[in-house]
């Protein structure tokens, strides 16, 4: 299992911890700020710029126009209390119209003083109404909502007015169209009756036949009962069919084309609807006809009224919804128009089903009493007649009055409850209903908190650098040293070599960081035996030549011998990092040709004799193969004699190979991390191949951290904090004496900026700008005729204490020279040859 693996794992078991997850929101406190301050920004922008609405709520009780309004309802006294139609009546743009005209609109004006005359000005007012009702009751509450309170209290009002005429003149229509009907039946009903009672006198002189049997009379009795039930329905059925007319032409008026009686027969659901309303309501008919022997509330009588209810709902739906109009008019009484005609066909439908049935019925007793002797079914016949004819004639005269009661005492359909009133405050002013301030600005305050924590997080899933250094160390293991950690500095551009802190400014607080990881490396090479290592980092630009150059300046003013080769041979940095002119011969010519590297290696502080550096020369077409020769390994075993520790400044593996190379003959490789420069990906690309090579890692160095953005670290569970700077401060105010304001000066040698990115970017610049443009010549320790320096302690003349003889004799020339790089590739000595 690699690396990445094993982090992959540890993270997914670990979690993030409630310190770990409350230091990401530290870190990203400007972003929850800035969500935060966006948000409550917005609800207070949208607060002053929002127009306040009003409302006002009337409640009226509203009666069904169902109520006595069919002949149905009113011959078996059926009612009922739905009032869905009503309901539909009431926002409808007649009603709308009619409570407008009502009021006088010039006196009712917006914010800005324009008119509610201009119906631009009020805008849609149906759209700002809303009707509801109370469940199970006939309580109806209309709320209109304007920024005009006063408009919305008396729109209100107006509504329930010109509602109440609507629903009126509605009633009273009813109620007319009924008595009109009735009376007609009237005269038709008597002249029925005298020709019956005149046809059973006549039979009576005529026949002198007065006795019956008891068959004839109950079958008598049976076919005036279907009669009599029949009768009320034929008038009924009669009734629909002017309704339907009527209908039909209000639609008409409207263009509405609405389907005749003989389409809907045919329509196939109705069709199979219609049987089992026959075959139900056929058996229930028998069963009350009966009726003796039969208790009401039998379980089959329930059924069969349960069924019969199912089926004439499902009817009404089906009729309903091929009458109804598609997509040619919103208006209210259109669509009510259309729904009673609905139910007028339903009607009509329902009792020509139930006339069929009863006349079935009825045809059946009558061929059974037609067996009967010839007089005495005449004297039945004519008795029946006379019977059915005053039974029905005295219901019509009942239902006549009635009718003439209920029209004359029509009076309104609805009953004003509460009447709608503006809203005020305790100072009488009205009071807005919207916008609600306390709970859009207590909404935004928690709205704008939770994007806060929601974008700081996805702000850090999405950043792939490493700022943390809890972070840092799952990346890197559980068992991987922590060097030491550098802060994000700012270099004195006036200085000859900037960003050698440990040489300009030795008792800063900085220079106390190399410090301290040099000797952490001196340690661990030391106990381990081990005096060559490395230095390099996952990507290019992240300072691992500037922290080469500090340890290794840092080790040699210790006065240990130290060698610094600039081991990138694609992009050295060292001779730019020290100022230093470009050495025109170096590592390259060491390996490929017959000098010495005595030759190449020079001094570059002139005050510091035992720190060396060995220039990287041309560049070679490929460094590995330099890294891979013999002479470079015979070179390195050289000069460990030599120096007490060697530094190599190693290229970044992303851009070259050759750092496997290198790795595989130091004793050890650390890791230069840069916070918020370094990816997570880069880091465990790097692990896992050092991993594979079997390198020995010796730490990680955590180069460029913010102190004030970082504010210190996790580490199993406790919570370390970062206090450098005031240190310094400290430090130099008690070493010095000097006053609290010189003493901050001295401290703050190197100056920390704020970010990550912009320092990054400024440090490649300035890298950039000064390539190749070293001002200083360096010195050639090893040469003969080399230049004394001056210590500054004795002011004397010394010679370079590491002096010493070639450490290869020149060979002599050839007088073809090889290609020594094609040289290398072939030898059989040469290490890290691909097998053959």
């Amino acid at each position: 299992m690699n690396i990445a693996q094993q982090i992959s794992e540890e993270e997914m078991q670990e979690g993030m911890s409630i310190k770990e997850l409350l230091h990401i929101l530290k870190v990203r406190l400007l972003w929850i700020i800035i969500a935060f301050v966006l948000v409550v920004s917005a609800a207070i922008g949208y607060l002053q710029y929002v127009t306040p609405m009003y409302e006002s709520e009337v409640t009226m009780l509203v009666e069904s126009l169902q109520n006595s309004s069919s002949f149905e309802s009113l011959m078996l006294g059926q009612t009922t209390s739905k009032i869905s139609t009503e309901v539909e009546l009431a926002l409808s743009r007649t009603n709308i119209e009619t409570a407008l005209t009502k009021l006088d609109l010039a006196q009712y004006t917006d914010v800005e003083g324009r008119s509610y005359v201009d119906r631009n000005v009020r805008g849609d007012v149906s759209k700002r109404t809303t009707v509801t009702t109370v469940k199970d009751t006939n309580i109806v509450r209309i709320t209109v909502t304007d920024q005009n309170p006063q408009f919305a209290r008396d729109f209100a009002n107006a509504l329930v007015e010109s509602y109440n005429e609507l629903l009126g003149t509605i009633s009273r229509t009813s109620k007319t169209i009924q008595k009109e009907f009735i009376q007609s039946q009237l005269p038709i009903n008597e002249r029925q009756l005298q020709e019956a009672a005149d046809a059973l006198g006549a039979f009576r002189e005529e026949s002198n036949y007065i006795q019956l049997s008891d068959k004839s009379k109950l079958l008598s009795e049976k076919i005036a009962y279907f009669q009599l039930r029949r009768e009320p329905l034929a008038l009924q059925l009669r009734e629909a069919e002017l309704e339907i007319e009527n209908y039909q032409e209000t639609l008409a008026s409207y263009a509405i084309q609405t389907p005749s009686f003989e389409e809907l027969m045919r329509d196939v659901d109705i069709e199979s609807l219609l049987v089992a309303y026959k075959e139900n309501s056929r058996e229930l008919i028998m069963y009350e006809a009966i009726q003796e022997g039969i208790p009401q509330n039998s379980d089959r009588l329930f059924v069969l009224r349960s069924a019969i209810s199912q089926n004439t709902k499902k009817l009404l739906d089906r009729i309903t919804l091929l009458v109804a109009p598609r997509g040619l008019s919103s208006d209210g009484y259109v669509m009510i128009a259309a729904q009673e005609m609905a139910k007028a066909y339903h009607q009509k439908i329902v009792t020509s089903a139930q006339v069929e049935i009863l006349s079935q019925i009825e045809d059946t007793y009558t061929e059974e009493l037609s067996q009967l002797p010839t007089l005495e079914r005449q004297l039945l016949d004519l008795q029946r007649d006379v019977e059915v004819y005053e039974t029905l004639r005295i219901r019509l005269m009942e239902l006549l009055e009635e009718v003439k009661i209920a029209e004359a005492s029509v009076a309104g359909n609805v009953t004003s409850i509460d009447p709608a009133e503006m809203r005020v405050n305790s100072e009488g002013e009205p009071v807005p209903v919207s916008p609600n301030k306390m709970l859009i600005l207590a909404v935004s305050v928690l709205l704008g908190g939770a994007l806060g924590v929601l974008l700081a997080l996805m702000i850090e899933m999405l950043d792939v650098t490493i700022k943390d250094e809890a972070i840092l160390r799952k990346l890197s293991g559980p068992n991987r040293p922590m060097l030491g950690w550098i802060p994000l500095m700012n270099f004195d551009k006036s200085l000859e070599i900037p960003s050698l802190v440990v040489y300009n400014d030795p008792l800063s607080f900085e220079s106390e960081r190399y410090k301290l990881i040099a000797n952490n490396i001196s340690f661990v090479t030391l106990n381990g035996h081990q005096r060559l290592f490395s230095i390099t980092s996952p990507g290019m630009g992240e300072g691992k030549s500037s922290v080469a150059a500090n340890i290794a300046t840092s080790m040699a003013m210790n006065g240990l011998r130290v060698l610094l080769i600039d081991g990138d041979l694609r992009l050295p940095q060292l001779e730019t990092f020290f100022n230093l002119k470009k050495s025109a011969k170096g590592l390259v010519d060491v390996v490929t040709t017959e000098i010495s590297v005595e030759e190449v290696i020079v001094q570059p502080l002139a005050n510091v004799s035992t720190l060396h550096l060995l220039p990287p020369g041309f560049s070679p077409p490929l460094p590995s193969a330099i890294f891979n020769s013999v002479e470079y390994v015979q070179m390195i075993g050289h000069l460990m004699t030599v120096y007490d520790y060697i530094l190599i400044d190693t290229p970044p593996l992303v851009f070259a190979s050759e750092l496997m190379s290198i790795a595989k003959h130091v004793d050890g490789i650390a890791i230069n991390i840069r916070a918020g420069v370094t990816t997570k990906g880069g880091l465990r690309e790097l692990l896992d191949n050092l991993e594979l090579a079997d390198v020995n890692v010796l730490g990680i160095i955590f180069n460029g951290v913010i102190e004030s953005k970082m504010g210190g670290h996790y580490s199993n569970g406790r919570y370390y904090s970062y206090q450098g700077s005031g240190y310094a401060k400290r430090y130099y105010s008690a070493r010095y004496n000097t006053t609290e304001g010189e003493a901050k000066k001295a401290a703050q040698s190197t100056k920390v900026r704020n970010g990550y990115r912009a320092n990054f970017l400024k440090d490649l610049k300035r890298r950039e700008k000064s390539r190749n443009t070293g001002t200083r010549n360096a010195i050639l320790p090893f040469m003969e005729k080399r230049e004394p320096f001056e210590n500054e302690d004795t002011k004397k003349s010394t010679l370079n204490p590491l002096a010493s003889k070639a450490f290869r004799e020149k060979e002599k020339k050839q007088d073809n020279p090889m290609d020594i790089l094609a040289a290398i590739e072939h030898d059989p000595r040469a290490k890290g040859k691909s097998e053959e």
